[in-house]
């Protein structure tokens, strides 16, 4: 149940950030090394609850080295905030198009995060429906009730989080402020 809650938690704390966009600008020169890590744990938390629901006997647990990365990318993103000045950072999150300053590297790092996601996005979704799929190869040798197993709806579950995958790459490529007001999106 905490990967779960850990999950829907994240979710929506990167709902609210995208909300932050149109109303509390101020918030996310902070806030950047945050985004960095949540983007990625979303998927490392739903791929740990699928991990834990498939585990077969005589499976070790699932490896903490999976949260590794994220933990990086979080430290090495706070580390370099420090030396970046707020309007920099501001500008970073809000504008795709690298500024003429001193910063281009920050920038780009920052708007990397979009892509970081997507390819961390597609390496988990694509390991949790593989394991999704071999748990349910295993249970047709011992399950009498193949159509009830629980791989039904968490094939479904995980294929819901999809969008997740999709709607940040739409943002990186458009303006922001323009999708996030957009009833298309927002839905």
């Amino acid at each position: 149940h905490k990967a779960l809650l850990s999950f829907y938690a994240l979710v929506s704390f990167n709902w609210t950030y995208a909300l932050m966009y149109l109303y509390h600008l101020d918030i996310l020169v902070n806030l950047n090394a945050v985004i960095y890590c949540t983007y990625i744990l979303v998927q490392v938390i739903l791929y740990q609850y699928v991990y834990r629901i498939t585990c077969l006997p005589g499976e070790r647990g699932f490896s903490g080295k999976h949260y590794i990365i994220p933990a990086v990318l979080f430290a090495f993103t706070l580390g370099w905030d420090f030396f970046v000045p707020d309007p920099e950072k501001l500008y970073a999150t809000l504008h795709s198009e690298v500024s003429i300053s001193n910063y281009p590297a920050y920038h780009t790092w920052i708007n990397a995060r979009y892509w970081i996601r997507l390819f961390f996005s597609l390496f988990y979704t694509s390991l949790a429906i593989f394991r999704i799929i071999r748990y349910r190869r295993e249970i047709v040798n011992y399950s009498a009730d193949i159509e009830r197993s629980l791989s039904g709806w968490l094939m479904l579950s995980v294929l819901l989080a999809l969008p997740m995958i999709i709607i940040p790459l739409g943002v990186s490529v458009t303006i922001l402020r323009s999708v996030l007001s957009s009833v298309f999106w927002l839905i």
